[in-house]
């Protein structure tokens, strides 16, 4: 998969300027009806996946240990097919040309294509859905449109899905009108024209220095995917950052994700409403990924491997919930003495009372001081309009554990709300919490968020 290029501050500022079509607004109507995706979803487990590249190094055996449900085959290599059938995990393809062709016909769709593709599903047992395509370039989607046609004609109870390209990246326009082509357009041309089940994007935002990490892009951009796949009335899936890379001569080349780090990503996409989590990259591909060169498992599996439990347990819920909401909780920090704000999300509303009225939910404070230990509040509803929210620490850090970020919130609650009830990341249970006086503390690990309700019914999916 290509890697996100240079996203210099002009870049970054001309991707604020031309997202147009897509609004920041974190509220969009609900779609009248459950779609083919959202039908999709509610029907199979919470997908957990990784990319797999090469047959060398890919132990399905070792893979599924990492508790990941769905392998996601990168090319038509038989190979990666048999391993994933012998250890009995779901598979996802990937339906785009040059992976058929070569790059010599990477605009080609015919007869070639569509034969191996249903040859693999007839040998291969187990295809769950095709990603339709990976990163479209603008004057990639109509050929993009045609395959996922063809696709949903030949295997009409598979997924189809489409990963787009990060904002920013100079690639999603192709060739541009002279009026400009925003990145909101470019995902309405997505959904609108492929018309994919489910939405996906990757954004990686750790990089070395002198660049440094890209966070607050990182949550701009999700969101903006978030609210375009709201739009459209269809579920949306989060490529994570689980690699490094040394390209010579390279001044922005991404780190190592840290534990923190790995949590904060995945916890700010369940937060905003994401049903499927995918790991770029499993197989050794780059400086450093999940697994060592030698296919040895390294700490981004380890790390993977634990949070993927809790994920398993969380996404039995998150994939009968509706985002309605999503707000940043600011924190402090000891500047000469004195406490300062820390510095506010420029593309996420603030938290207020009035946001949490409907959650029974008041003011929420952090309680230790530290440059961005902050939080985001993820509100939900399900089908009969129960109130839900997730609370994650966003504090993280290069080589950090998740348990050096660790941060305690006191969130107020509202006059006659008298018990709250918590999902366990761990044990899948519900619990039931006793605020004290009105106030819920609540202690995260960092980078890590927690799904609760205030409301009388209990948590779907259970």
């Amino acid at each position: 998969m290509p890697t996100q290029r240079r996203v210099t501050s002009l870049l970054a500022l001309a991707f604020v300027l031309l997202c147009g079509g897509c609004a920041v607004a974190s509220r969009p109507d609900p779609p009248p009806d459950l779609g083919r995706g959202h039908r999709w979803i509610r029907s199979h487990p919470f997908t957990l996946m990784a990319l797999v590249l090469r047959p060398r190094t890919y132990d399905g055996r070792e893979y599924a240990a990492c508790n990941l449900n769905t392998a996601l085959l990168w090319k038509p290599e038989n190979a990666l097919f048999e391993e994933t059938v012998r250890t009995g995990l779901p598979w996802h393809g990937h339906a785009k040309s040059r992976r058929f062709y070569g790059n010599e016909g990477r605009t080609r769709f015919d007869e070639i294509m569509q034969s191996r593709m249903r040859q693999l599903v007839e040998e291969y047992p187990g295809c769950a859905a095709w990603m339709v395509w990976d990163e479209p370039e603008r004057d990639e989607i109509e050929l993009a449109a045609r395959i996922a046609r063809w696709t949903r004609e030949a295997f009409p109870d598979t997924l189809v899905y489409t990963n787009a390209n990060p904002g920013g990246h100079p690639e999603f326009r192709g060739m541009p009108p002279r009026d400009g082509y925003g990145y909101g357009t470019y995902l309405r041309d997505i959904t609108g024209t492929i018309q994919p089940d489910v939405l996906m994007v990757d954004i990686y935002p750790f990089f070395k220095q002198p660049f440094g990490d890209r966070i607050p892009h990182y949550r701009f951009n999700a969101l903006q995917v978030r609210n375009a796949a709201l739009e459209a009335g269809i579920p949306y899936w989060m490529f994570v950052q689980a690699y490094s890379e040394a390209v010579p001569g390279n001044n922005n080349d991404r780190r190592y994700p840290s534990e923190s780090d790995l949590r904060m990503q995945v916890f700010t996409s369940l937060a905003m409403g994401y049903t499927g989590i995918a790991y770029f990259l499993f197989c050794p591909g780059f400086e450093r990924t999940m697994l060592d060169e030698d296919g040895t498992p390294g700490p981004l599996y380890h790390h993977a491997a634990r949070l993927n439990t809790e994920l398993r347990h969380l996404g039995r819920t998150l994939r009968f919930l509706r985002s309605t909401d999503v707000r940043f909780v600011t924190g402090h920090h000891d500047e000469n003495g004195r406490t300062a704000s820390n510095e506010e999300d420029r593309f996420i509303d603030a938290w207020d009372a009035d946001a949490g009225h409907a959650s029974g939910l008041g003011d929420i404070r952090i309680t230790g001081a530290g440059r961005g230990r902050d939080g985001l509040v993820g509100l939900f509803e399900d089908d009969d309009g129960q109130p839900y929210f997730m609370l994650v620490n966003l504090w993280h850090g290069e080589g950090a554990a998740a348990s050096a970020k660790e941060t305690t919130f006191e969130v107020t609650l509202a006059p006659g709300v008298k018990k709250v009830r918590r999902l366990s990341r761990d044990t899948g249970r519900a619990e039931r919490l006793r605020p004290k006086n009105g106030v819920l503390r609540v202690t995260l690990p960092g980078g890590t968020g927690d799904l609760f309700t205030t409301g009388r019914g209990g948590f779907p999916g259970m």
